[in-house]
């Protein structure tokens, strides 16, 4: 578990960020765009002036957090990431306005972190997807309900990044069972 803290921006927040850093074992910080209202589109501007504007110096300040998590959608900052995923839903529609937008995208994925998202693609069909596109797909994700425990699905994602290590459930092994132990030898 990571301690993070709820920032709700400068205008709205008296605590700063530097403040916050100071917290001892702080690992992130959670915010948003506290003045656009519940359920509003938030402002592609605000977005992009998020994203792009002081992105590696606010990154380099707060080095001291072990993670960060930003949209790099339209931007060109790959390269101050250390991990990148790149999300697709595997929809015709969507794959198609993908390639409409980016006719090379697939070969420009190639040797990524892809990640299939809202995935309802069993192994089949994902073994089709990576011979159709020439991509290595690294997790199929399915459509999450933020109402219900998503964990088994979040948690093996992020065994596989590296960030956390699940535990095996040690059993005793109990012998195994065969249809002809019904016949025992007295």
């Amino acid at each position: 578990m990571r301690m993070t803290f709820r920032w709700y921006g400068k205008k709205d927040d008296k605590i700063t960020l530097q403040q916050i850093q100071q917290i001892p074992g702080m690992d992130g910080i959670v915010g948003a765009l506290f003045d656009v209202p519940v359920g509003e589109v938030w402002p592609l501007e605000d977005l992009l002036s998020i994203k792009e504007d002081a992105l590696e110096g606010t990154i380099n300040k707060y080095s001291s957090i072990n993670t960060f998590v930003i949209d790099l959608d339209r931007t060109n900052k790959e390269h101050i990431c250390t991990d990148v995923l790149y999300l697709i839903e595997p929809s015709t529609i969507k794959l198609n306005k993908l390639s409409l937008i980016n006719p090379k995208v697939f070969s420009e994925l190639k040797g990524k972190n892809v990640i299939l998202n809202k995935s309802l693609l069993n192994d089949s069909d994902i073994a089709n997807f990576e011979v159709e596109s020439n991509l290595k797909v690294f997790y199929n994700m399915p459509p999450l309900n933020d109402k219900e425990d998503v964990s088994k699905y979040i948690l093996p994602l992020l065994e596989k990044l590296g960030y956390i290590k699940v535990q095996e459930e040690t059993q005793e092994e109990s012998p195994k069972k065969s249809i002809f132990s019904i016949f025992k030898k007295k």
